[in-house]
């Protein structure tokens, strides 16, 4: 039986929502999917993905499919670790016809919109709140894994003038080792970052722990952490100094708190 667990992430413009993983009347998982890489063990006949909020990419002027697949609103594509092409795919109750890349392991979700493109590709799935994706298995065990996550790489929110006020999320970071490590990477955010910039992480006895170089590219203002030291080692919970510098000057400081349900990251 999987350990249920309640994690709330909060991203300012782009989303918010809760992660639960809960059995639903004992035939399929249900996972409300913040949008991050998660990985899920089935112990049923299927897995239900509920998307509870939509996500918001600023909207920008696109030439191509591929351009459009980073900045237009709520287009989201997911790759599959594992799956089976004679598992059926179900959007809102409905029958999908679903783009498969066996080599890639990807799968492009598909409905019907009013955009065209000249390459074909003339319908995309805009996720919204309550949406649910459901595939459907005739045997699966602890042994099937799925990996789903988010392709386009490109979330983000304008940059910020240095003096601003740049925020950490979630914050406070709660961790388990023995749901996180089968689930997905651990990773927190600082987002509304000037265009470049060093972040600096020290534990509460003022230890240096790792430093993180902000480079903006396409005028994105987060940069992520894996939770890990300069070492590459997972670091232990407890309260953690964060200071973001520019080129001349520290221009804010902050308290990164990092708790774990279980004493163990």
């Amino acid at each position: 039986m999987l350990k249920k667990s309640s994690v709330l992430f909060i991203i300012l413009i782009i989303f918010s929502c809760e992660d639960n993983i809960i059995l639903e009347n004992k035939e399929f998982l249900t996972l409300t999917f913040s949008i991050a890489n998660k990985e899920i063990v089935p112990e049923n006949s299927g897995i239900i993905i509920t998307f509870s909020d939509s996500l918001n990419i600023l909207s920008l002027e696109a030439d191509s499919i591929y351009e459009s697949l980073m900045v237009y609103d709520e287009i989201v594509e997911l790759e599959v670790k594992k799956i089976e092409l004679s598992k059926m795919f179900l959007f809102n109750d409905e029958e999908q016809t679903i783009w498969y890349d066996e080599r890639n392991k990807t799968v492009a979700i598909i409905k019907e919109t009013e955009v065209c493109y000249q390459d074909g590709i003339d319908s995309i799935f805009q996720l919204k709140n309550s949406n649910r994706l459901h595939i459907e298995s005739g045997i699966m065990d602890i042994y099937d894994r799925y990996l789903f996550k988010d392709l386009n790489l490109n979330f983000f929110l304008d940059t910020t003038n240095v003096g601003t006020s740049p925020n950490v999320f979630p914050n406070p970071y709660f961790g388990s080792s023995t749901i996180e490590a089968s689930r997905g990477d651990k990773i927190i955010v600082f987002s509304h970052l000037p265009d470049t910039c060093a972040i600096v992480i020290y534990n509460s006895q003022g230890e240096f722990i790792n430093s993180l170089l902000h480079t903006s590219q396409f005028n994105d203002s987060m940069e992520r952490w894996d939770v890990k030291s300069y070492l590459g080692e997972y670091v232990n919970p407890g309260i953690y100094r964060y200071e973001i510098h520019n080129s001349t000057e520290i221009f804010l400081h902050g308290v990164l708190i990092i708790a774990s349900q279980d004493n163990s990251l």
